[in-house]
């Protein structure tokens, strides 16, 4: 067996065992393991293993001549007459070397229908649709869904000019125009914003506002007429605010341009076992109750996860 037939019965076993990210680690020897939620598939080794990291570098584009530094990318497959997205991460430490291979399983915008079963929250979420500037954040932890959310929401902005930044970019949308950001070249969150503005946009969707310089040039955008959508890593709404303080962006600001945030996590639903996501949501009125007291009482995570558990949307506590 070659190394391309390897890697398809791999993702076979991803496909069929739910498997979100492939873990190969190879020392003396290699270990294969796929992350299904918070539990780990094993894979039985095979001597092919071995040439997996390589031809996952290859075919993501990667520098292989560098093959002391960690790299990202992301590349389409076609398995079985269905077209595969993946992101890939490689890196180096002492004589281990180890990847991660993510399945990225969408390449269209979810309906929000699919995406949001809070009634409630889904008409927030309609509501944002109709913004035509603002900044609305999607927040969580990593691995939450958090992308799939902001694509979703872009995707679904019928007839309008919708541009992303995104490092890497993850899977292809006809809906959007992608730009990857490159810190090698020069070209950063900030600069590509730059460049972007000069494109007459409609939507901004940032990949994930990290830094000083990038959430005030989201802040920018949002100001000067044009609807931001991002992501920061946060564990609540209002811990999402109290970051971009912690950013440099003053409250006042704030006031005047967040349209909404949305927190979330993963679960699995019943009866089909399949992830869905749940939310906390901060519509704008709840965001001017809140800037007037931050002591605001309003429905947390953990009162949707409850909800979700007497209307059987979830199978248990545990988020994936």
């Amino acid at each position: 067996m070659d190394v391309e037939k390897r890697f398809e019965e791999l993702i076979g076993i991803m496909i069929r065992n739910a498997v979100s990210d492939l873990h190969i680690t190879c020392g003396d020897t290699c270990v294969l393991e796929g992350r299904n939620g918070k539990s780990f598939v094993k894979i039985d080794g095979k001597p092919e293993d071995r040439n997996l990291l390589p031809f996952l570098q290859y075919i993501s584009n990667m520098d292989i001549s560098a093959y002391t530094k960690p790299q990202s990318g992301a590349f389409n497959y076609k398995y079985r007459g269905k077209t595969y997205s993946f992101r890939f991460a490689y890196l180096v430490s002492g004589n281990v070397k180890s990847g991660v291979l993510r399945l990225l399983n969408y390449d269209k915008a979810l309906p929000l229908e699919q995406l949001v079963r809070n009634a409630e929250h889904r008409k927030i979420f309609q509501n944002w649709l109709t913004k035509d500037h603002g900044l609305i954040l999607i927040t969580g932890p990593t691995g939450a869904g958090k992308t799939t959310t902001a694509y979703s929401l872009a995707g679904n902005m019928r007839g309008r000019k919708v541009y992303s930044l995104e490092d890497p970019v993850e899977v292809h949308f006809r809906e959007i125009v992608q730009i990857q950001v490159n810190g090698d070249s020069g070209l950063t969150y900030a600069d590509g914003i730059r460049q972007l503005l000069r494109h007459d946009p409609d939507v901004i969707m940032i990949g994930e506002i990290r830094d000083e310089e990038t959430a005030h040039m989201a802040l920018r955008c949002a100001l000067t007429g044009h609807l931001v959508i991002s992501t920061i890593h946060s564990s609540a709404c209002k811990n999402a605010i109290i970051r971009l303080r912690d950013l440099g962006i003053s409250e006042y600001d704030l006031q005047d341009v967040l349209e909404g945030i949305a927190n979330q996590r993963l679960y699995n639903s019943n009866p089909e076992g399949k992830r869905i996501s749940l939310y906390e949501v901060y519509s704008k009125t709840d965001l001017e109750m809140y800037f007037k007291d931050p002591l605001y009482p309003h429905e947390t995570l953990e009162d949707e996860r409850k909800n979700a558990l007497r209307k059987g949307w979830i199978q248990d506590a545990e988020s994936v």
